[in-house]
């Protein structure tokens, strides 16, 4: 097993003292062939060595336990790591963060369950929770949760009787979501004492406004640089009793200044032959960083990306000679190192170089997967089927919108495709089903408006639909984000929209419309669909559910996307809507599936929808009725409808009574036997048929959800 923590510059030897700190818990080992040393497993009992242990000519340990313990288990046993379990409210473990620690050496992995006993190396599809979430949900709501930076100081002060939590991957990764979790609790915030703990502080107390009772925020007195709560118990004399003092005593949080609302754009990343650029500013001065000969590999699971960087940087007006060196673009103490490293080389703090370097970090960390994806031969991993749980259909929003898919929505002018996205959009926000009944908790979702100039239209809407269902604004609880595109097209705002998708982690991303959003004004053009459907895939599992809202072609008999078949062939599920005649007051719309990629096929149905004058509440009325609609009804629907009554029909009687062709007819029952038909026997020469049901035979497909 290899074990690899940060990258660092060449003077650095953290690796080799962790190697040297390993074979010193090792008393027992001893050298064989090859560098390689023997010892007793300290995670079993070993009467026998059964554990290798050897340093690779690049520095990392190598652990083999040949009884078949688990290498983490072994650094546990040796004291050399700790593992932390993250679990759902249900207390089911979802992942664990593994922390290795010695010597100076640290490093930071996680992995999850794979179902079979073994682990997953990343928290690739998981839902990330709070720390301790089972423990803070079941505790008195009335206690005071304290919130510290790492698993650590929460399993420290949980064992001191307190109501702890932390947010998974450390300082300043603190997530919308988890405010939730602490919803009308009093919370007190315990940061590290450093400026990265007062950012992260700083981030949670604004994330809390308006959703916590009450925040108060505890900065600990006594500590040195660096140091944590952990620190203050053990070293400074810190107790139980004087912590409590302490936050009873700490101030209501008041901010000084509101949140920025939109962090300014990033850098261009600039791709060279063999490397990137990109200029970040750092004390009042443009500093270039040059990474060179970008390397992926893996240690321990987990994902390492090294580079040779060269860093260019004027202060006051004069020019130093570059910094040369390395770094691991992923690595958080390898950027804490660079970036202690430019402080020693240019001058200035650290602290104030390391946010431009984990910035740079970040920029050509993501700039390097882009290209990768785009360049690499991955394949999917066909060496196991899809787990059970895996192969249903799953919904966001049943019928409307498939989770993980992109959905599109078409219609001719006053179909009320706003008006419809807009109430899907309210709806997931409140955590509503189709009827209106409460099916889970509230998910925020991203509204992206292309089609107003002005901020109003969306908001108007939004207020007749909540007062259509008897809902308030504060009902929303902030979960509904609007994104105006103004002149720009989609494209220009995907940095944009990877922050905000990374800061809310929306269930849903509803674009209206994709026609005024498409980075090509030749919507015929097939690059027109990409420029919109290109931006979605992009924003990748931050938000991998999407509705995009589309007209209609105006001419011909066909319902289709209004430009190229490229919008109706990138989606995975299209609904047509279809409306009756204008009225000023009532307007019934039908929805008709055209296409679904995985999956029966929605029936159709529509809604009826009521105005109250021009500013009073919208009210929407679900029917199974589309008979105003005939034309649009599919023959093998109006079919399986026509023996709704149990009665079996032949072909010919069936053909007579929806006046359609007898050939087309009975090519549709014959098609539709074991699914939708069944046979009932011969009347006379003729065959009969009524309508499937359960027990006549088996369907191709399940039935999708009630609703």
């Amino acid at each position: 097993m290899s074990l690899d923590g940060p990258s660092k510059p060449p003077n650095k030897t953290t690796k080799d003292a962790f190697f040297r700190e390993t074979l010193a818990r090792l008393p027992d080992a001893k050298p064989t062939s090859d560098g390689w040393h023997a010892a007793r497993c300290p995670a079993h009992d070993d009467e026998n060595p059964s554990l290798s242990v050897k340093q690779a000519a690049d520095g990392n340990v190598l652990l083999k336990c040949h009884a078949g313990c688990e290498p983490t288990a072994v650094l546990v046993a040796l004291g050399l790591a700790t593992v932390h379990d993250y679990r759902d409210a249900d207390g089911k473990l979802y992942g664990q963060v593994v922390k290795q620690k010695a010597n100076g050496y640290k490093a930071f992995t996680v992995r999850r369950p794979d179902g079979n006993g073994g682990w997953v190396w990343n928290w690739s599809g998981v839902t990330r929770t709070l720390y301790r979430l089972p423990a803070l949900l079941t505790a008195d709501p009335t206690r005071g949760v304290l919130v510290v930076e790492g698993e650590k100081d929460a399993d420290t002060l949980a064992a001191l009787g307190f109501v702890v939590t932390t947010n998974p991957h450390g300082a300043e990764k603190w997530a919308d979501a988890y405010s939730e979790t602490l919803r009308n609790r009093r919370v007190i915030v315990v940061p590290d004492h450093d400026a990265a703990g007062e950012r992260h502080v700083g981030q949670i107390a604004r994330s809390l406004q308006g959703i916590a009772r009450e925040v108060r925020i505890v900065r600990l007195p006594r500590l040195e640089d660096g140091e944590d709560v952990s620190d203050w118990l053990e070293k400074r004399e810190g107790s139980a009793e004087e912590l409590k003092t302490l936050a009873r005593q700490a101030p209501l949080y008041a901010p000084s200044e509101p949140a920025p609302v939109e962090p300014a754009e990033e850098p261009a990343v600039i791709e060279l032959e063999e490397g990137y650029e990109v200029s970040v500013p750092i004390l009042e001065s443009a500093t270039t960083f040059t990474f060179m000969h970008v390397k992926e590999s893996y240690r321990f699971g987990q994902r390492i990306l090294d580079a040779a960087v060269t860093v260019a940087h004027e202060r006051q007006g004069v020019a130093r000679q570059p910094y040369t060196g390395h770094v691991g673009l992923l690595s958080h103490s390898g950027k804490l190192d660079l970036s202690k490293d430019l402080s020693d080389w240019f001058g200035g703090d650290w602290q104030e170089w390391k946010p431009a370097v984990t910035r740079a970090c970040v920029l050509v960390a993501n700039a390097k997967t882009a290209y990768d994806l785009a360049q690499s031969e991955h394949l999917v991993d066909m060496s196991a089927p899809p787990a059970d749980e895996e192969m249903p259909v799953r919904w966001t929003f049943y019928p409307l919108v498939q989770k993980g898919a992109i959905n599109l929505s078409f219609g001719k002018k006053n179909t009320l495709k706003s008006y419809n996205a807009l109430r899907i959009s309210i709806y997931v926000a409140l955590g509503l089903d189709f009827t209106g009944a409460k099916a889970d908790e509230g998910r925020h979702v991203l509204y992206v408006d292309a089609e107003n100039v002005g901020e109003l239209a969306v908001k108007r809407c939004v207020a007749r639909l909540l007062a259509g269902i008897g809902k308030t604004w504060a009902d929303l609880g902030g979960r509904l984000h609007v994104k105006p595109l103004g002149y720009q097209k989609l494209p220009a705002h995907l940095p944009a929209l990877r922050r905000l998708t990374k800061r809310f982690q929306p269930a849903l991303i509803v674009i209206d419309s994709g026609g005024y959003a498409a980075g090509d004004p030749d919507l015929n053009a097939p690059a027109s669909a990409a420029s919109v459907y290109d931006v979605l895939k992009a924003l990748g599992p931050a938000c991998d559910t999407s509705l995009v809202n589309l007209h209609e072609k105006r001419e011909g008999k066909h319902q289709a996307p209004f430009g190229s078949v490229f919008w109706e062939n990138g989606a995975r599920l299209v609904w047509n809507l279809q409306a009756d005649e204008d009225d000023s007051d009532r307007k019934q719309v039908g929805f008709f599936c055209r296409y679904v990629n995985y999956g029966r096929k929605p029936t159709p149905f529509s809604l009826i929808w009521t105005f109250d004058g021009d500013r009073g509440p919208v009210t929407v009325k679900k029917t199974g009725d589309v008979s105003a609609f005939a034309h649009e009804i599919s023959l093998t629907t109006r079919l399986h409808e026509a023996l709704a009554d149990g009665t079996a029909r032949t072909n010919t009687e069936l053909a007579t009574l929806l006046d359609a062709p007898l050939d087309t007819v009975t090519t549709k029952l014959s098609q539709g036997v074991g699914r939708y038909f069944a046979t009932a026997g011969k009347q006379g020469r003729k065959t009969l048929y009524k309508q499937w049901r359960e027990g006549d035979a088996a369907p191709d497909d399940d039935e999708p959800p009630a609703y």
